[in-house]
């Protein structure tokens, strides 16, 4: 999960390790592509904040499709995480590559179905 906020990233982490997920939380763009570039292997899902501190989250899942095509690999799942439910923006995340799109405040129901729907859990 890509998020800024500390305290969301508390609950973040409180719900993966409820849900029994194995998770890594980061706070910027650059650490999220970082992760990608060094460890996509290990990673099905990516919970993206769209207000980054030092780049947007539509830039840095921009970067990591980019990443993905230049590597021949197949594309994480990428979720979008905003506070503003808007039809432009939901928009803007598919045209980078996003495949879904979630605002906040997050719950770990809406992850639990959000897994499902990927087919990235058996809960």
């Amino acid at each position: 999960a890509v998020e800024d906020e500390p305290i969301n990233q508390m609950v973040l982490k409180a719900f993966f390790k409820t849900l029994e997920l194995n998770a890594k939380v980061v706070a910027t763009g650059h650490e999220a592509l970082a992760a990608v570039q060094n460890e996509h292997h290990i990673y099905d899902l990516v919970f993206m904040d769209l207000g980054l501190p030092d780049m947007t989250g539509l830039e840095a899942s921009k970067e990591i499709r980019q990443f993905e095509q230049k590597n021949n690999l197949d594309p994480l799942y990428i979720c979008a995480l905003t506070a503003t439910d808007d039809a432009k923006k939901q928009q803007e995340c598919l045209s980078v590559g996003m495949n879904q799109f979630m605002t906040k405040p997050i719950t770990m129901e809406r992850i639990e179905q959000l897994l499902q729907v990927f087919h990235l859990t058996d809960h």
